[in-house]
């Protein structure tokens, strides 16, 4: 078995590669629905704000756990094995946006219905 950089960072690192490929997607989508489509609810507006917020700190917090792990602390293994709050937090953002996307298209999906259902 590798160390760590290469057992967690390295699928890490390809997939932090990827978020901020699909950070960039998303910033294109942001723009073209803000000039677009300015007769939306205000209420959804502020929704792809949050959520473009969200995604912003989360790339950020991925991008300095990264630097941090692999380029301040290089080979240091310690450090490498465990996680710290910048990790947490990332996780955190992802969350928020997960539970505000579901909540959205839960209403929207059933006309302001409440629905419980299982995450």
């Amino acid at each position: 078995m590798g160390n760590p950089a290469q057992v967690a960072h390295g699928p890490m690192l390809i997939g932090f590669t990827l978020n901020v490929i699909l950070y960039g997607i998303m910033i294109m989508q942001v723009y073209l629905y803000f000039t677009t489509s300015q007769r939306d609810r205000p209420r959804m507006q502020i929704l792809v704000l949050v959520l473009l917020v969200a995604d912003t700190v989360n790339t950020i917090f991925n991008f300095l756990y990264l630097y941090n792990s692999l380029i301040i602390n290089y080979g240091n293994l310690h450090y490498l094995e465990t996680a710290d709050w910048l990790f947490a937090a990332g996780d955190d953002c992802r969350w928020i946006s997960l539970l505000l996307v579901d909540y959205n298209a839960t209403r929207s999906s059933y006309d302001g219905q409440w629905m419980s259902f299982i995450l």
